[in-house]
């Protein structure tokens, strides 16, 4: 299995994309970037492969995951209020 260096952590990707102070129609539409994306397969693949994932590994994909997680509920709430003014 190949290794995939390192991406950008998921919070700090989230940090850059609101300091960019984007319109409620771009972080519906968000979605991690491509680096991130293959580091979590690459970490997940691993899981599956029945490989241990370092501390360092298990705390990005735990962070991961909750990056993943605050964007859910945040967009959730977006179409919920999108929802309630229409």
């Amino acid at each position: 299995m190949a290794t995939i260096k390192h991406a950008p952590g998921a919070f700090a990707e989230l940090v850059d994309f609101f300091a960019e102070r984007p319109s409620i129609e771009r972080i519906l539409a968000h979605h991690p970037s491509k680096a991130l994306q293959r580091r979590a397969s690459f970490l997940l693949a691993k899981c599956k492969a029945g490989k241990r994932l370092t501390d360092d590994e298990q705390r990005e994909m735990d962070d991961m995951v909750q990056a993943e997680s605050f964007m859910g509920l945040l967009k959730a709430r977006l179409h919920a209020h999108k929802a309630a003014r229409a």
